[in-house]
């Protein structure tokens, strides 16, 4: 994974690195076990929670933990305890509490 200048050719920052992170994440959610799946969400929910960015679609917290509840609710019996906190604990902090997301129920 290489990353290009940052915006407007810029220095690469840390929304930059978050959304390479996030996309690469999302493209290899099938490769990560539920360790992996749960450390990933909970980094990515902590580090996108304190960053504010233009859309849903560029926040990389949303971009995974989609991506990883999908694959994830498949497998759940092979998770434990923590790792089934983990993932529960980054998908409650990245709720954003607009009317959009209290009425969803996906």
């Amino acid at each position: 994974m290489t990353l290009e200048p940052g915006r407007e050719g810029g220095p690469v920052g840390l929304d930059d690195c978050l959304q390479a992170l996030g996309k690469q994440a999302v493209l290899r959610v099938t490769e990560l076990s539920p360790q992996g799946i749960a450390n990933v969400s909970w980094a990515l929910a902590q580090l996108s929670s304190e960053r504010s960015f233009s859309s849903e679609g560029d926040d990389p917290a949303r971009q995974f933990l989609g991506a990883a509840w999908r694959h994830a609710s498949a497998r759940m019996t092979e998770f434990n305890p923590e790792e089934l906190t983990g993932l529960a604990w980054a998908l409650a902090k990245n709720q954003t509490g607009t009317a959009s997301d209290e009425g969803s129920q996906e």
